[in-house]
């Protein structure tokens, strides 16, 4: 397989890049950087930033290469305390492109059904189909339960207050079906200590693309995530007390626990983005 990210072509089938952005890269802590697959698959981080520590590194442990903007000089543009990284660290030939965010058409013709609001004195709701809404708001110990395949169109922000819950999983906890949820975000997502739960454990199901009006997204999950993000102009703060599972392609990107960041190959392709082979978002190829 041949991967092509914004001019640059990675020809050996394994080297996955599962986080992107354009700016800075914050990993402080003792994570493990690696790729899903059971192989010996190669994980790629990449920035196009060339300035000075834009690339922190703690005690991590990265299975694969650190790529940073052209021109950059890799020992000044990463900060490395106690990292030990297996591949090679090097300077990209061109900057990445990260093309906008399109909302599909039929969520944009779709009048908005208000806001998504799941509070007292209800505890559950479900959404089975998609739909345009001005904002999602959990209340404390509240739970949206996604069980069909839905895309939401937020106008504005999503906000998860503490212990509020979003499932993904099937009828009677039937994780075998279709149930997915892609969220095109135009405002804000900030999510206080609360929980995305998808139970399938696919991360192609469950999706948020942020669009240009998209500046901050601030996820602090209570157990392993699946999940892939990209949101060119968002900066992506991520305390998550188990491990990830997917890919991100941001603004910038700090992950603030000590999990391990799992890279896979299972992004979805929307029809408004370029995603060559596997899971990476995104881009204009340039070639």
């Amino acid at each position: 397989m041949i991967v092509l990210f914004s001019g640059i072509s990675f020809t050996a089938a394994k080297d996955i890049i599962g986080i992107a952005a354009q700016q800075d890269i914050n990993l402080p802590f003792s994570n493990y950087i690696t790729v899903n697959d059971g192989t010996d698959s190669k994980a790629i981080i990449r920035t196009n930033s060339t300035s000075p520590g834009a690339v922190n590194l703690g005690s991590v442990t990265i299975n694969g290469d650190i790529v940073v903007g052209p021109g950059g000089v890799p020992s000044s543009v990463i900060n490395s305390q106690n990292a030990f990284i297996t591949g090679n660290v090097y300077a990209a030939d061109q900057l990445m492109s990260f093309a906008p965010v399109i909302v599909p058409q039929e969520l944009v013709d779709m009048a908005s059904k208000g806001n998504l609001r799941v509070n007292n004195p209800r505890t559950v709701q479900f959404v089975s189909t998609s739909g345009k809404y001005d904002s999602l708001y959990l209340a404390n110990s509240k739970t949206l339960i996604i069980d069909e395949p839905v895309s939401l169109y937020i106008t504005g922000d999503i906000d998860l207050a503490p212990n509020s819950s979003i499932i993904i999983q099937g009828p009677d906890l039937d994780i075998d079906n279709d149930a997915s949820l892609k969220i095109y975000l135009a405002g804000d997502y900030t999510g206080l200590p609360s929980t995305i739960n998808n139970l399938t454990k696919d991360p192609s199901r469950f999706t948020i693309y942020g669009l240009d009006s998209c500046t901050s997204l601030e996820i602090k999950n209570g157990c392993n995530l699946y999940g892939t993000f990209y949101a060119p102009n968002a900066d992506f703060q991520l305390d998550n007390s188990g491990d990830v599972y997917g890919s991100v392609a941001v603004n910038s990107f700090a992950m603030h626990n000590s999990g391990t960041f799992y890279f896979t190959d299972s992004i979805p392709e929307p029809a408004t983005l370029l995603f060559i082979g596997l899971g990476l978002m995104f881009v204009s190829a340039k070639r």
